[in-house]
């Protein structure tokens, strides 16, 4: 088994770069190609929970703190009924 030590964007360039090579066979080709799309998959519907995470975080903070935009991010919370995770969830492999 190869072993590679980089980011999600190096090892997707290295997989479109295999994917490209002639002397690279049909079969990895397509392997390669397969790999490097479900990458850029995974990192869009990352993007898409931590959006959703970071938003409940947001409101979260505001909350913590004793003013009128106290209020606004509990009636935002309260008419959000969690829908914000279940969509960001319910996009599961793309949109």
């Amino acid at each position: 088994m190869v072993s590679f030590h980089g980011n999600n964007e190096q090892l997707r360039n290295a997989l479109h770069h295999c994917a490209g090579r002639k002397s690279t066979g049909v079969t990895d080709r397509a392997v390669f190609s397969e790999a490097a799309d479900r990458i850029e998959a995974l990192e869009a519907e990352n993007a898409r929970l931590r959006e959703a995470l970071e938003w409940y975080g947001e409101q979260a903070a505001i909350l913590a703190k004793a003013t009128l935009d106290s209020e606004f991010a509990k009636q935002r919370l309260k008419r959000d009924m969690g829908g914000r995770a279940r969509a960001a969830l319910k996009q599961e492999g793309g949109e």
